[in-house]
C-alpha cells in the first residue's frame, strides 16, 4: 500500500496506522506498537510518537506500508498518461490508475 503525505510533512506512527485503516482504532494500533509487532525500515519500533518521514516502510502483519510524497503521485500521474495510435484508428489516450 502507498500512503502519500501532503506537502511533504512527517506523520506520527499511531496515525499513519489509523489513517491507513490497519487497525480499528488508537488503542489497538498503540498495542501493537508497544508489544513490537511494528516494524519502520525492518527495525521494530515501541514508540507511538514515532515520527514517520517519506521513503520511510511500515510493516504490520499483511500491511506493508510505502510513505512517499503527494507531489511524487502528481509527477507518476502526468507521466502515465500517454498518447497511442494504431493503424487508421483515432487517437485515444490511455491513462494508468496509480491507486492499485
Amino acid at each position: 500500500m502507498k500512503f502519500y503525505l501532503k506537502d511533504d510533512k512527517p506523520i506520527f506512527l499511531n496515525k499513519l496506522m489509523y489513517y491507513a485503516n490497519v487497525l480499528n482504532n488508537y488503542a489497538e494500533i498503540e498495542t501493537a506498537i508497544e508489544h513490537g509487532q511494528v516494524y519502520v525500515d525492518d527495525e521494530s519500533v515501541v514508540k507511538k510518537h514515532l515520527l514517520i518521514n517519506i521513503g520511510n516502510v511500515v510493516r504490520f502483519r499483511k500491511f506493508h506500508i510505502k510513505v512517499l510524497s503527494l507531489s511524487q503521485k502528481e509527477e507518476f500521474e502526468k507521466e502515465a498518461t500517454t498518447n497511442i495510435k494504431h493503424g487508421k484508428v483515432n487517437t485515444w489516450s490511455l491513462k494508468i490508475d496509480s491507486k492499485k
